[in-house]
């Protein structure tokens, strides 16, 4: 299985700053996939608000960036969010049995 392609931004994302829609879905569901939700009332939106804000500041806290809450494309905290992605083990596929479901007594 190929991995995941790479989180690439297309332009900068920040609470409150206009936004490529793109960028603030993905962004939405990585951060979300990695255990850093942003939550809105609104489900998950293609705007930079403050949820998103948010969530991006505690991410970067617990990887002792500075808390900016901004997503700079090629930056460092989208490169850190790629390595998560790329280190993530591939799922499991439950391996077929060899015994067939269909077997009958004859005598």
């Amino acid at each position: 299985m190929l991995p995941p392609p790479p989180f690439r931004l297309k332009s900068r994302l920040a609470g409150g700053a206009e936004a490529n829609p793109h960028d603030a879905i993905i962004a939405r569901k990585i951060l979300l996939d990695v255990g850093f939700p942003a939550a809105t009332n609104f489900g998950s939106t293609k705007f930079s608000d403050m949820a998103l804000d948010h969530s991006v500041r505690r991410f970067q806290m617990a990887n002792r960036f500075k808390p900016d809450g901004v997503l700079h494309p090629g930056g460092e905290t989208e490169s850190v969010l790629n390595q998560i992605l790329a280190d993530r083990p591939e799922p499991q596929r439950p391996i077929p049995s060899s015994k067939s479901k269909d077997h009958t007594d004859r005598e």
